[in-house]
């Protein structure tokens, strides 16, 4: 148990309430649950710059999932899972198109909405190549997966 017992929980997580709503205006309820998300789901949460969108890309219910290009790892639990998402971003024309930058966040800061409106990829030969690039990364993803089963 933590230092505080039964009551240092529950007043710890009275206090993250609290800044949810404060500073991130995110009451729980609207938090995604475990089980509720999938690889694939469009997700919305609040940074530093407002509120982000994105895509899943990955999920983990134990251990960690290391976040590309940064130091960062998140941490995962059956209770509050982890997930490697692509940040989309808006266009002038007001539709999405996924960024090179990949974020880590828990469940718990996620809200999952709506698929967002795709712009038109610019050629057949980029979005054979974002293709391909998927199956790398897809591949890239099974093989962790297996090698972290198998530890």
């Amino acid at each position: 148990m933590c230092w505080g017992g039964e009551a240092g929980v529950a007043w710890a997580e009275q206090k993250m309430d609290e800044l949810d709503k404060k500073y991130y205006n995110m009451p729980k309820k609207q938090r995604a649950e475990p089980g509720e998300l999938e690889v694939g789901d469009f997700v919305r949460w609040n940074s530093s710059g407002g509120t982000a969108e994105g895509r899943i890309d990955e999920i983990a219910t134990s251990g960690s999932i290391n976040v590309p290009d940064s130091s960062f790892t998140i941490d995962a639990s059956e209770d509050d899972p982890a997930a490697l998402i692509t940040v989309f971003q808006q266009q002038e024309d007001g539709n999405y198109m996924a960024s090179d930058t990949q974020v880590g966040h828990r469940f718990n800061t996620l809200t999952k909405i709506d698929p967002l409106p795709m712009a038109e990829v610019e050629s057949k030969s980029h979005s054979k190549d974002t293709a391909l690039l998927l199956k790398i990364r897809e591949r890239q993803l099974e093989l962790e997966r297996l090698n972290n089963s198998n530890h």
